[in-house]
């Protein structure tokens, strides 16, 4: 007895060597705000892949796409919402060109506080009844960038830029706006939509650059990768209608 109880031990031993051994880890770069997207597709996909498992790194644009420079960068994947600066990467060398995924598009949004029945001033600038409106800081965001180059088209980035106030994040932008905090705001569509904020108006498209959320494997990865399996996997119809409970599609 004790013989055979040694052998399925050593069994059971080599069994769970053996799994760890075949198990791969993949890390995605991505914004703070995108981390509970990926956390429900990172489930998904490891149920269905359970030799795979996947880690994040969250920060900002410029400290993701610095680390992804790294020689001994942990990051395999990037998924941002800055399509250009993907493709561009893409151009370089950087991440692998025939990698890139254009996963979902968003919109801009004009927020205040549920309670609140005022529309946000900045696209009524007669109506000057906020004390303060919040955006992403352009100096380090897409979403900044976005919401200066709209304000900007529309001539209203000057005159608003007295009661303009930065912050570091889309989910920082909501919670000040939920909380009464500040009178309102500029977010993407999709985190509005999900948020104790109400929609005042959405901006013209046509006055910002796309919004789009784009995936891309580094270029130092060969194929096939666990790496490419999940990018791959982004474009699934699975993916799609995860993306879609968090109101993103193309």
């Amino acid at each position: 007895m004790r013989t055979l109880f040694t052998v399925l031990v050593i069994a059971i031993m080599v069994m769970t060597i053996t799994n760890k051994a075949s198990c791969e880890e993949i890390t995605i770069g991505t914004l703070r705000d995108f981390k509970p997207i990926l956390e429900e597709l990172k489930t998904n996909f490891e149920k269905k892949n359970p030799t795979i498992t996947i880690n994040f790194i969250v920060g900002k644009e410029d400290e993701i796409i610095e680390n992804l420079q790294l020689q001994e960068s942990p990051i395999d994947i990037i998924f941002l919402d800055n399509s250009k600066l993907i493709a561009h990467m893409g151009d370089i060398g950087i991440i692998k060109k025939n990698s890139i995924n254009y996963l979902a598009k968003d919109q801009l949004c004009m927020i205040v506080k549920k309670s609140i029945e005022m529309r946000a001033y900045m696209l009524y600038p007669q109506t000057l009844v906020m004390n303060a409106v919040v955006m992403s800081n352009p100096n380090n965001t897409a979403l900044g960038k976005y919401t200066k180059e709209a304000l900007t088209n529309l001539g209203l980035y000057e005159k608003a830029s007295k009661k303009l106030l930065f912050f570091d994040s889309n989910t920082n932008v909501i919670n000040r706006v939920a909380s009464g905090e500040y009178d309102g705001g500029i977010a993407y569509c999709s985190f509005a939509k999900r948020s104790f904020v109400k929609i005042t108006d959405k901006l013209n498209p046509n006055i910002y650059s796309n919004i789009i959320y784009t995936s891309g494997v580094k270029s130092s990865i060969k194929e096939p990768s666990a790496a490419h399996i999940f990018n791959n996997y982004l474009k699934s119809a699975e993916s799609k209608a995860i993306l879609k409970k968090f109101n993103l599609s193309y």
